[in-house]
């Protein structure tokens, strides 16, 4: 878009450019000294269109790139979560099994033999 934009923008430039300098009111053709001064003009509308074409690629280039990382980074958190949450499930798991036998062991019940 931003191209396409910077296209027309160089091209309305250049139209006005040519006018106000080779229209004049008398009528008369161009002459070959203003006939290189619209081939210079051209050629700088030209590199000014590839300047605006490469920073374009330029910045394509660099927001695919951080996408790449944003995107790694955010299944690095996913699988570290995964882990987290499994964790505490063996964790949790670990303290019933432990706190159970601890009260099965201690409890008055279990000692009303005598």
């Amino acid at each position: 878009m931003f191209l396409v934009l910077s296209s027309f923008c160089s091209v309305v430039l250049f139209v006005t450019s040519f006018f106000s300098i080779h229209v004049r009111s008398d009528k008369t053709p161009a002459d070959l000294t203003q006939h290189k001064g619209i081939n210079d003009l051209i050629s700088s509308i030209r590199d000014k269109l590839d300047d605006v074409a490469s920073e374009s690629n330029y910045y394509h280039f660099r927001e695919e790139e951080n996408r790449n990382t944003a995107e790694a980074g955010s299944a690095r958190v996913a699988w570290l979560t995964v882990m987290e949450t499994v964790v505490l499930l063996i964790v949790t798991a670990s303290e019933i099994f432990l706190i159970r036998s601890w009260f099965a062991e201690n409890s008055k019940r279990a000692k009303s033999w005598a």
